[in-house]
């Protein structure tokens, strides 16, 4: 849990700082923040929740994966910010929510696999 909790925390914090105390596009700092939570969760995955030392190969999956459910969360606090005038750091609240389910199945079933089972905290996926 406390993984999860901090790559959501990082998500909202960074995005909020980089935009505004440093005057970066929001879109500019939630990518910013990705990249930075996407190296975090790596770590945080491989070892703690699916107690894994991941190959190149792995690595490549884990980064295919989290590169593209970044893109797509990516476009979705745009569309929600721009299209439904909701807030940056409101949208990008509820866009970690609702895309979690789905990134614990493709990291179950796709990044890894054969350890996905092995963990209590299996369900505290980062990234």
């Amino acid at each position: 849990m406390v993984g999860g909790a901090l790559a959501y925390i990082l998500n909202l914090l960074l995005p909020y700082v980089l935009t505004e105390l440093a005057g970066m596009y929001y879109l500019v700092s939630f990518i910013i923040t990705q990249v930075i939570v996407v190296i975090y969760g790596f770590a945080y995955n491989a070892k703690i929740i699916f107690s894994t030392t991941m190959t190149g190969f792995g690595f490549l999956k884990y980064l295919a994966t989290v590169t593209l459910m970044s893109a797509f969360n990516i476009i979705l606090v745009s569309i929600i910010t721009e299209i439904a005038g909701i807030y940056y750091i409101f949208s990008i609240a509820i866009v970690l929510v609702v895309t979690l389910a789905f990134k614990y199945v493709l990291f179950w079933k796709f990044v890894f696999p054969a350890n996905s089972m092995t963990s209590s905290s299996a369900r505290d996926v980062v990234g």
